[in-house]
């Protein structure tokens, strides 16, 4: 048997179907040192303090930092390989987490993650997190076991096109007996990470899924950290997928974990790109966005979400504005570290928020305590520091467990990142994805970092891009920068509260791709949309205008014919108006013009 498969049947011979997907009791297992678990776990580093469990103001809170560490998290364990009384299970189990049986594995949540589990037939469907349907309302319940029995007749393919119509943040397990295939939301904003050098285990954060399985550190990710060149950088994330632990690699976007061989297998693109029209895209755009605008309205209505939109001087989030002002899905507004922006910027939002006219708040700069600032680390994967955002809007909006942020990140995968860059890359190599990594500006990057990137492209099965029509830097952005570094800045922020990525949508990246570059790679893009919502947003001023140079070339002169026989007539004009001045001084008349038309 492959050391990943999950082995078992799906129901052992005492335990009833209900029994299966139930909780379990865990009492009297082993236990591990509470105190110590918001420690920096791979290097050792002693990191717990008692104001974690204190509120922001210093109050006795108890266990309030506990249930703040690896929130929203979940793992599962392949069930003959870690027993119930193995230590494996003893850091979910003194958290509080709430574990089941879900044939071959068991499964722990924190309490506060959302969980459904579907069933068809001896499958299920588990889904962790918030899974945003995308298909029509009127269709039903997309997880109804008459639904999920379709999709299963179908085959892989059924099952890959129904993981397509879901955005959000979440992870599917899809389990069946002897077998279970990890797959995440489209940017991967909902963290996996998995086990490369054991039996099955996935987990929500690196650290969690390092303590269950006992892995030790990666040697030569704790060398990177210490390079000065790592310390520049204002966007961390690690090369590839490599965490701190030696053998648990963060699952790439677009590529699900399949026990049966222990590998990832990528599922997308599974067609090439092919060109399409600025209409299709703006019709797809608005159906993402009316389809969160359900999701979280419906939650609203309920009393368990209350949308948050940041309201900043850019394009991206001002979409979402103005699609639910047009939809009339409610929501609030608020801004961060007001005292790092411009008059300008100030301005803009100030202007936004009176177009609104929905609640808005401007977050007030502040510090986490010690403990807070240890369990934030641990959570986003302990290699660079907490953004002072996050500890705004956990002060703003602790008390408030119904608010859900939604980020604008995804927005750049539609209208570019690094393919705005003149330093973009042109093939797809391990030297050129570890350059724009590490120092856009320079040749190259240090051999292990290429080597590190030459590990990563095999495992995300980057040879398989080859012949999809795709740009390189659009893959890179969308796999690496948000399934890597935006992924881990979800998990840091959980500690203030809920948070979504507004464009998560494969349909919608797929639409906006197939858009020529010149129409694509420019803010005008996002611009045009939110004038078809709500034109009183699209008037006021962005920050700061962004195109790539085929945007740029579209708006002048496309040759250099072109540009000097722009310049000849230009002349033409202005010697004529000379001659004719001239003329005029001297009395001496000159030839009659002829009449237009």
């Amino acid at each position: 048997m492959c050391p990943h498969s999950v082995s078992g049947s799906a129901f052992s011979k005492e335990d009833s179907p209900v029994e299966e997907d139930g909780p379990v009791n865990v009492s009297g297992l082993i236990s591990v040192d509470l105190p110590a678990l918001a420690s920096d776990t791979i290097t050792g580093r002693a990191a717990s303090d008692p104001a974690s469990r204190r509120d922001d103001a210093g109050a006795p809170r108890p266990g309030a930092g506990h249930r703040l560490l690896y929130r929203f998290g979940f793992v599962a364990l392949d069930r003959d390989a870690y027993p119930l009384k193995a230590k494996a299970h003893a850091t979910p189990r003194d958290l509080g987490w709430v574990a089941r049986r879900m044939g071959p594995v068991m499964l722990w949540t924190q309490p506060e993650a959302p969980l459904r589990v579907s069933r068809a037939g001896e499958t299920r469907f588990v889904v962790i997190g918030d899974a945003v349907p995308e298909t029509d309302a009127a269709a039903g319940d997309p997880f109804a076991p008459e639904r999920l029995a379709q999709v299963l007749a179908g085959g892989d393919a059924a099952l890959l096109d129904f993981l397509d119509t879901f955005a959000g943040r979440f992870a599917l397990l899809v389990v069946e007996p002897g077998r279970v295939r990890v797959f995440h939301d489209p940017l991967g904003s909902r963290a996996v990470f998995y086990h490369g050098a054991g039996p099955f285990a996935v987990a929500s954060h690196a650290d969690l899924l390092a303590r269950c399985v006992g892995a030790p550190p990666d040697a030569a990710v704790a060398a990177l950290l210490r390079h000065p060149e790592f310390h520049r950088r204002k966007t961390k994330s690690l090369p590839g997928d490599l965490t701190r632990a030696s053998g648990v690699y963060a699952l790439t976007p677009n590529n699900c974990f399949d026990s049966a061989t222990g590998r990832t297998v990528r599922y997308w693109p599974r067609e090439p790109n092919r060109p399409g029209s600025l209409e299709a895209f703006h019709d797809r755009l608005g159906q993402s966005l009316a389809a969160l605008g359900r999701y979280v309205s419906g939650r609203y209505v309920s009393g368990r979400y209350a949308p948050v939109v940041g309201a900043t001087a850019g394009a991206d989030t001002r979409v979402v504005i103005a699609a639910f002002m047009h939809l009339g899905v409610p929501f609030e507004t608020a801004t961060w570290t007001t005292d790092a922006l411009s008059e300008r910027e100030r301005g803009i939002i100030r202007a936004l928020v009176a177009c609104t006219g929905v609640p808005h708040l401007d977050t007030r700069p502040t510090s986490g305590r010690k403990g807070l600032r240890e369990i934030i680390w641990t959570n986003s994967g302990q290699y660079r520091r907490a953004y002072p955002a996050t500890f705004e809007m956990r002060a703003a909006y602790a008390d408030r467990p119904d608010m859900v942020f939604l980020r604008g990140h995804g927005a750049e995968v539609m209208r570019g990142f690094f393919n705005l860059w003149l330093t973009r890359m042109k093939t797809a190599t391990p030297a050129e994805l570890a350059r724009l990594f590490w120092a856009p500006k320079k040749d190259r990057a240090p051999r292990e970092v290429e080597e590190m990137f030459a590990d990563f492209m095999r495992r995300a099965h980057y040879d398989t891009l080859a012949d999809k029509g795709f740009d390189p830097n659009d893959i890179f952005y969308w796999e690496h920068r948000l399934g890597m570094w935006s992924a881990g800045l979800n998990n840091e922020f959980d500690v203030a509260g809920r948070s979504l990525i507004a464009f998560n949508s494969r349909p919608l990246f797929e639409a906006s791709l197939a858009l020529p570059p010149e129409v694509r790679l420019t803010n005008q893009l996002f611009l045009a949309a939110t004038r078809r919502f709500e034109p009183r947003l699209a008037d006021l001023p962005l920050e700061k205008m962004v195109e790539a140079p085929e945007a740029r070339a579209a708006s002048r002169p496309r040759t250099l014919t072109t540009a000097l026989a722009k310049a000849a007539r230009r002349g033409r004009g202005r010697f004529a108006r000379l001659r004719r001045r001239l003329r005029a001084l001297a009395g001496t008349p000159g030839p009659k013009r002829r009449p237009r038309g």
